[in-house]
């Protein structure tokens, strides 16, 4: 790699070599951008900021990231300093002096958001499975090799709908496609009962792993985001 910030570069030597980067001694820890940005936030709430609607997914999406040490943390944060500091957060700043005019959805920190979400609950279902295989009654019972797929298939329980919301947080169509896909989300979680089902039994057996509950956190910060266009 011969190209790209300091940051992209230990990145990828990390994952050629399947270990964790080294910190930069010269660069700021994640978590403290992540402070820093936080106390940003916390100031323009206190200014009543337009903007902060529009930040906070991305700010929730790179806390999430960084708790669980996921290799797009590093980018989050930076998408989301990118946010602050841009063309962007002027152009949002200007608009919102102006009156009567809100400012713009910033769909790059939704689609995080959601990717986030998304990636956590399949990740959730994986480890459910993983826990559920790896108990001595089900590696005793004949009918193993049958469990086995079903148990890598878990994160098929999703909703499809997932990627119609993923699609429209694109933003090419505007905030009404993006409430409709989410309302659409919305209404196909709440239909699966499979997941409600597993996260039961997953609780009793494997320990709870929540799959459905960062869903609807994300889809709550998204839909408040989008409430603030018209």
């Amino acid at each position: 790699m011969a190209s790209g910030s300091k940051e992209e570069q230990r990145a990828w030597i990390a994952r050629v070599l399947g270990i964790a980067a080294p910190p930069d001694p010269a660069a700021p820890s994640l978590t403290a951008r992540l402070q820093a940005t936080g106390a940003r936030l916390q100031a323009m709430k206190a200014a009543a900021d337009p903007r902060l609607a529009n930040l906070l997914p991305g700010f929730a999406a790179a806390t999430a990231a960084v708790k669980a040490g996921t290799p797009d943390a590093a980018a989050l944060i930076e998408a989301l300093e990118g946010a602050l500091a841009g063309p962007a957060a002027a152009q949002a700043t200007s608009q919102a002096s102006s009156p009567g005019v809100r400012p713009p959805v910033d769909f790059r920190a939704l689609a995080e958001r959601w990717r986030a979400a998304e990636g956590g609950a399949t990740q959730a279902l994986a480890e459910i499975g993983a826990a559920i295989l790896a108990l001595d009654e089900v590696k005793a019972d004949p009918r193993y090799k049958h469990v086995v797929p079903a148990m890598r298939a878990l994160p098929g329980l999703l909703p499809p709908a997932g990627a119609a919301l993923a699609a429209a947080l694109a933003g090419a169509d505007g905030p009404a496609a993006a409430r409709d896909a989410l309302r659409g989300y919305r209404q196909a979680l709440a239909a699966a009962s499979a997941l409600a089902r597993l996260e039961a039994v997953a609780a009793r057996h494997v320990g709870a792993r929540p799959v459905r509950a960062p869903l609807e956190a994300a889809m709550q910060d998204i839909e408040q985001a989008l409430a603030e266009v018209a």
